[in-house]
């Protein structure tokens, strides 16, 4: 709820691509929120290249934990102020039930220092 009493709620739209070939996988994320009420409009966009280093092979069948080294480049973007661009190195395992990442993460439209990454998700 809002401060006002009322939900505060947001319409978006977005677009999402993935495509597998052999140990790679490219993915195209796109997101767009119009304003509503007070909030501004915004966007974001992730563009992912992966490599699977472990296994080698799928299996046939089932899910296995993966292994993958991850480049990404991506932004944000809000009605007003300037887009924040971001270049991000690192590792992610997948688990089927568990996915953990880390990586080092370069802000390229700013001379910040370099920042780090440690995430962790659970599956249901």
């Amino acid at each position: 709820m809002s401060a006002y009493g009322f939900i505060n709620t947001a319409l978006q739209a977005g677009f999402i691509f993935t495509h597998f070939e052999n140990r790679h996988e490219i993915d195209i994320d796109l997101l767009y929120q119009p304003g509503q009420n007070n909030r501004p409009d915004s966007g974001r966009y992730d563009l992912s290249w992966q490599y699977r280093l472990l296994p080698d092979q799928r299996p046939d069948w089932g899910i296995v934990a993966e292994t993958f080294a991850v480049m990404e480049f991506n932004g944000r973007w809000q009605q007003g102020k300037t887009v924040t661009q971001q270049i991000t190195v690192g590792l992610q395992w997948i688990h089927p039930k568990l996915v953990i990442e880390g990586g080092i993460v370069q802000d390229i439209n700013r001379n910040h220092d370099w920042s780090y990454l440690l995430s962790t998700r659970f599956h249901f």
